[in-house]
């Protein structure tokens, strides 16, 4: 019944909505696909429970996918016949979050070692194959979507309260001034000692924000905010006071995922965070251990840190920003799926193993029209506590790698060549890296690399595509978050 009335939906759009029919026949096709894949994964058993784990993920992200695609279908119901740009990037981000759950499931499977793969392969092939025209069919969407896209800025009287966004909330917006609905403290004082307690009262497909304040304290404990509780607030007394710390890795968990060894895991839209931090202490020697992780779409984090090793930060998906924020690892340290924003940050490379090199960014975009990339812009890329260690910009995680860096300190810790390719493979020729107007004794350009896609020397307009109010704030919602940010590079 729900995916008949989701169909009738589409079927009641205008012929001549999006440049007609072709967008709204493929989004039909891909809504149908998927609900045909529901359940599928978890028919395919293996012997291996760490492949089991993996077919369990790809369930569930799929359920994910198809929520994705529903409110895919909602929103172009409620736009006109000829969708502005704005429009246009809201459906590409809901698209984009699809695409990015197709390619967590698979993920899980690269993450295996190479003796499990190959007794499975048939198993994972078998998926693969199932799982190709549902992605396909998601990729074809965006594609169509995305044309005649012009990357404008949307107009102040287009912008309104996100939808999501309460009658209380724009309320409270008059004084930006969240009163807490519930307080975690360590030491007794609040409501709650732990933050996990907090979050389960948090309501389900809430409309309004639910506010947490976690006082001053340290909390061993790992985190979890599930899809459904959106809309959260959550501010500390300090990102030196309020401190959430584990130590959950892979090399210890070998049947988790890289995002599940997460100290505080985040899947819910509107996340807003500010003044805490996130800490994985399982050290250099534990390989993937995960300090923060989000697949949180419109999500804020402000006066943050977040203090790991490799893979500290998983930027998974969605839309977010990150204000004022410190971020502190080794290899790969900010990585992900997700279309996001690191302004006025400070980066701190530390000490990695002797077999290691420092990397801050694994950008994953997998789709040329998803929307996808990692932007650092008025931010800091230094030395952690005195530790010098050279250290690269980047490397391509996907095909389609997307990191601007713009208007950033790069300390002499930079590599001469910027960028390094991943496990030294020839580097995708379908990358967008990008350096504007950097600073710093590790900003010269003589000796970077001469790669297809790299532009060391962006122009003003190329720039400003990759600012906060084009790049992730179309629709406003970041106006309504109460956190300031930089509109324009």
């Amino acid at each position: 019944m729900v995916l008949a009335a989701f169909i009738f939906l589409l079927l009641t759009i205008g012929e001549g909505s999006l440049e007609a029919s072709p967008f709204r026949a493929s989004l039909l096709q891909t809504v149908e696909v998927h609900s045909k894949l529901i359940g599928l994964p978890t028919t395919l058993a293996s012997s291996d429970e760490s492949v089991n784990v993996g077919l369990k993920l790809c369930d569930e992200m799929i359920i994910d996918s198809l929520d994705s695609l529903k409110e895919t279908v909602q929103s172009l119901h409620g736009f006109g016949e000829l969708l502005t740009d704005t429009q246009k990037d809201e459906l590409r981000g809901k698209l984009s979050y699809a695409l990015v759950d197709h390619d967590t499931c698979l993920d899980a499977f690269e993450e295996l070692d190479f003796s499990t793969y190959r007794r499975n392969e048939d198993v994972i092939k078998t998926l693969k194959d199932s799982l190709r025209k549902g992605r396909q069919l998601v990729s074809k969407c965006l594609r169509l979507l995305s044309k005649g896209l012009s990357k404008g800025l949307p107009k102040l009287d287009e912008r309104s309260f996100p939808y999501w966004f309460g009658p209380e909330d724009q309320k409270s917006l008059l004084t930006c001034q969240w009163i807490p609905n519930v307080t975690v403290a360590s030491d007794g004082t609040g409501d709650f000692l732990t933050i996990s307690e907090a979050v389960v009262k948090v309501p389900e497909s809430g409309s309004s924000k639910f506010v947490i304040h976690v006082k001053g304290g340290f909390y061993p404990e790992n985190v979890i905010l599930p899809p459904k509780k959106s809309n959260v607030v959550m501010f500390g007394d300090g990102n030196t006071k309020t401190i959430v710390s584990a130590s959950l890795n892979r090399l210890d968990n070998p049947l988790f995922t890289t995002f599940q060894t997460a100290t505080f895991s985040v899947r819910g839209r509107g996340f807003v965070a500010m003044d805490m931090k996130f800490v994985n202490t399982a050290g250099p020697e534990k390989n993937q251990a995960v300090a923060f992780h989000s697949m949180s779409t419109f999500s804020v984090m402000y006066r943050c840190t977040f203090e790991g090793f490799q893979d500290t930060l998983y930027a998974h998906a969605g839309d977010q920003l990150y204000r004022e924020c410190d971020i502190v690892g080794t290899v790969d340290f900010i990585f992900g799926y997700s279309a996001a924003i690191f302004q006025r940050c400070n980066i701190l490379s530390r000490k990695p193993l002797p077999n290691q090199i420092n990397t801050i960014t694994a950008q994953a975009a997998s789709d040329q029209f998803a929307k996808s990339g990692f932007v650092i812009v008025n931010s800091t890329i230094g030395p952690y506590l005195g530790e010098h260690f050279t250290t690269y910009l980047g490397r391509p995680w996907k095909p389609f790698a997307t990191v601007l860096v713009m208007k950033t300190y790069l300390g002499d810790i930079v590599e001469p060549r910027g960028w390094i390719a991943w496990n030294k493979e020839a580097p995708p020729t379908t990358l967008r890296y990008g350096e504007f107007k950097n600073s710093g004794p590790g900003s010269g350009l003589g000796s970077r690399v001469n790669w297809t896609g790299y532009e060391p020397s962006m122009t003003e307009a190329e720039a400003q595509k990759y600012s906060v109010d084009i790049f992730i704030n179309q629709d406003g919602w970041l106006n309504q978050t109460c956190i300031p940010y930089d509109s324009y590079v």
